[in-house]
C-alpha cells in the first residue's frame, strides 16, 4: 500500500488511525483497542522523510505519545514501563521540534515531559526521574500559551508531589500544597481540569502534616489546630470529588476514596472519639465505592479506635478527675462499637 500512495495520502492515512485511536482512548475501558491503532500511525509515519517535513516528526511524536497514555491508563508493571519508554521515544523527536517557531512545539515538549513524570510518579520506582521530568516540562511554560494557568499549577503540583517522595521534606511539600491550593480554591467546583489538581494538593497537604506529626509524636504533639486543618482539608475533598459525581462525573471518585482511607487513619489516631460520624457521614447512600480492601480498612480503624476511647475511658474512670469528660468518652465509645457492629453486618459478616 505505501508504495502506491504519495506523502499525502499516507499523512492523511495516518492522522485516520490516530483519531481512531483516541477515539478508542476516550471510551471506558478502551485503552487495550487504541493501542493497535496508535502503533500502526507509528509504523507509517516512522518511514516518512521526517527532515524534509517539521509536521511529520510532530505527528510520530504524537503517535508514541498517545501510545503511552493508553499503556499508562492500562496500569501493571510492565505497562507501565512500555508506557515510559514510548514517551521516551516521543522526547527523541523534540529536538527538531523548535520551541521558537510554532507555539504547537512548545506545548509537545510540555505535555511529552509532563505526561512522562506523571507515568514515572504512577510506577513509583525512579522518582528523581519524575522530579527531572515535571522540571523540564516547566522550562517550556510561558504565558503566552494557552491555558497556561492550568499547565503551570498542574506541573507544579505533580512535581511537588515528586519532590516529596523522592526527599520525603514534608515542610516543603506542605508550603508547595498550601500555595497551590490558594491558586485553584476558588475554581476547584467549576473547572474540572483544576478539580484535580485541588485533590492532588489536598491529599499532599494532610500527608506532608501526617508525617510531620507521626515523627514528632512523643516530642512535639500536633496541636488541635494543625488536626482540624487536616480535617477541614481532606474533608472538603472528599466532598469536592462528591460534588462532582453529583455532576454525572464519576472520575474524581478515587481520590475521594484516597483521601478517606487517610481519614480513617488520620481521626483513628488523632481523633478516635469522632471517627465514628466520619465513617457515617461519607457512607451514606454508598457515597464511595466499597471493596473489600476498604472494608477491612474501616473495620480494623473502628476497632482500634473503639480499644482506644475503651482504655482512655478506663483510666478517667480510675482517676475520677472529670465526670463529664469521662461520660462524653464512654459515650463516643458506645457510638463507635455501633457503628462497627451495623458495618459488620451490612458486609455480612453477621447475619
Amino acid at each position: 500500500m505505501g508504495g502506491s500512495l504519495n506523502l499525502d495520502q499516507r499523512e492523511a492515512i495516518a492522522s485516520a488511525w490516530t483519531r481512531q485511536g483516541i477515539d478508542y482512548l476516550h471510551q471506558p475501558q478502551g485503552a487495550s483497542l487504541s493501542i493497535p491503532w496508535f502503533e500502526a500511525a507509528i509504523n507509517l509515519r516512522s518511514h516518512f522523510p521526517l527532515d524534509q517535513n517539521r509536521g511529520y516528526r510532530y505527528g510520530l511524536a504524537a503517535g508514541w505519545m498517545n501510545r503511552g497514555e493508553a499503556l499508562a491508563q492500562l496500569g501493571g508493571e510492565e505497562n507501565l514501563k512500555e508506557s515510559i519508554r514510548s514517551f521516551d521515544h516521543a522526547i527523541e523527536q523534540l529536538p527538531y521540534l523548535p520551541v521558537e517557531e510554532r507555539i504547537e512545539f512548545r506545548q509537545r515538549h510540555i505535555i511529552a515531559w509532563s505526561n512522562r513524570g506523571i507515568t514515572l510518579l504512577q510506577q513509583g520506582q525512579n522518582l528523581n526521574e519524575a522530579v527531572r521530568s515535571f522540571q523540564n516540562a516547566h522550562s517550556f511554560l510561558f504565558e503566552e500559551l494557552p491555558d497556561f494557568f492550568f499547565l503551570k499549577i498542574g506541573i507544579e503540583t505533580n512535581l511537588a508531589t515528586a519532590q516529596f517522595q523522592s526527599s520525603g521534606d514534608q515542610y516543603q511539600a506542605e508550603t508547595q500544597a498550601r500555595a497551590i491550593l490558594l491558586f485553584v480554591e476558588p475554581y476547584e467546583s467549576t473547572d474540572f481540569r483544576l478539580t484535580e489538581i485541588s485533590l492532588k494538593a489536598r491529599h499532599l497537604f494532610c500527608l506532608s502534616i501526617g508525617y510531620q506529626a507521626d515523627s514528632q509524636r512523643h516530642t512535639s504533639p500536633i496541636s488541635s489546630d494543625r488536626i482540624s486543618e487536616v480535617t477541614d482539608v481532606l474533608e472538603k475533598g472528599i466532598h469536592l470529588a462528591l460534588h462532582w459525581k453529583n455532576q454525572g462525573n464519576d472520575s474524581f471518585l478515587p481520590w475521594a476514596q484516597t483521601l478517606f482511607c487517610f481519614g480513617l487513619q488520620f481521626y483513628r489516631v488523632y481523633l478516635p472519639q469522632f471517627l465514628a460520624e466520619f465513617v457515617t457521614e461519607f457512607l451514606k447512600e454508598e457515597a464511595l465505592p466499597g471493596s473489600p480492601s476498604l472494608d477491612q480498612l474501616i473495620l480494623e480503624s473502628l476497632r482500634m479506635a473503639e480499644s482506644t476511647l475503651y482504655h482512655q475511658s478506663s483510666q478517667k474512670n480510675l482517676a475520677a478527675e472529670n465526670i463529664a469528660s469521662t461520660q462524653s468518652l464512654i459515650e463516643r465509645y458506645h457510638d463507635l462499637a455501633l457503628v462497627r457492629k451495623q458495618y459488620e453486618v451490612k458486609i455480612g459478616l453477621f447475619p
